[in-house]
């Protein structure tokens, strides 16, 4: 079984995730699987020529150039998926046939964590979508005790699918606007009923 979760920036999706994995769920994490593809050569040299040299340092693409870049222009935000999604979709493919493949037992549950899972047209991948929500104050709180400032969560938020869309295509919605007991007695209660019973 999978399920699809998403939510939009700082709504606490990767908290959820550790909250699925502690209860036996194999995690596919579409972020670090695009950390990784952005140090390929080739993406790497594409993302150079469309963005310049000022995206890179220590030799590298750094996510914080690149991301302070595109999300202040939601058309370079579409210029920087091209080249990215169909990459990160082969890999997350990939992924989850060897992990099909490997001796689960018929109750094993991968959850493929993906920010952009709807985006990037991965729902067809998935037996369940759960969706992460909080509101926009708790979004840019969040952000900017990751580092970021209020006009760039602003921006983050705003170059993403609204959550209200995401949620009338969800089977479940995570509300992680209250306390982390709140939040995992909410995730417990969706793994017990659709994980199969013994």
């Amino acid at each position: 079984m999978i399920i699809g979760l998403t939510g939009s920036f700082a709504t606490g999706k990767s908290t959820v995730a550790r909250m699925f994995h502690a209860l036996g769920a194999k995690i596919i994490n579409a972020d670090k699987i695009a950390h990784k593809v952005l140090d390929e050569p080739s993406i790497k040299n594409k993302l150079l020529i469309l963005f310049g040299d000022d995206i890179s340092a220590r030799n590298r693409i750094s996510r914080r150039k690149l991301g302070k870049l595109v999300f202040s222009n939601r058309d370079l935000v579409v210029k920087l998926n091209k080249v990215v999604h169909p990459p990160v979709i082969a890999e997350i493919k990939k992924e989850l046939r060897k992990n099909k493949q490997t001796k689960f037992n018929q109750r094993k549950v991968i959850v493929l964590d993906a920010p952009l899972l709807i985006e990037a047209g991965l729902l067809k991948l998935v037996d369940y979508l759960v969706v992460v929500k909080c509101s926009k104050i708790n979004q840019i709180r969040r952000g900017i005790k990751n580092g970021f400032n209020k006009s760039q969560a602003i921006r983050r938020i705003q170059a993403q699918m609204p959550l209200k869309y995401k949620i009338r295509l969800a089977n479940f919605v995570v509300n992680n606007n209250f306390s982390l007991e709140k939040t995992n007695a909410e995730v417990k209660s969706i793994w017990q009923k659709i994980t199969p019973k013994k």
